[in-house]
Formats: structure tokens, sequence, C-alpha cells
């Protein structure tokens, strides 16, 4: 339901995302992944260290501040 939302809200149909990156412990729940691949195609998923990454992007946000 979330990612219908969220696809609604931007006016954008699953076909027209051409990449899902997933990062973050939720992405490594084998029932989410499955989630994302029947809805957007297991050959637009990639990802990153589910742990590390998300470290990373908030250490890159906190430089802009």
């Amino acid at each position: 339901r979330c990612i219908d939302e969220a696809l609604a809200s931007a006016g954008l149909s699953a076909g027209q995302i051409d990449l899902i990156m997933h990062t973050g412990g939720s992405s490594l729940i084998p029932r989410f992944r499955r989630l994302l691949a029947e809805t957007f195609g297991p050959d637009k998923l990639t990802g990153q260290d589910a742990f590390t990454s998300v470290a990373a992007g908030l250490a890159l946000a906190a430089q802009e501040f």
C-alpha cells in the first residue's frame, strides 16, 4: 500500500521508475525484496551495504549543515 501511495503521490506508475536502490536493515527482509521485484521488476533492483550505506548517507547530508 505504501508503494502504491508513493507512486500515486508522485504521479508515476511503476513502469516509469528506472532504478530501485534498497538499503537499510528492512531491505534484508525477503518479503520486502519480493514485493519490490514484483512491483518494479527484478532487473530494476540494486542495493548497497544494508547498514553502512545509511550511516554514510547521513554523514553526507550532515556535511551540508
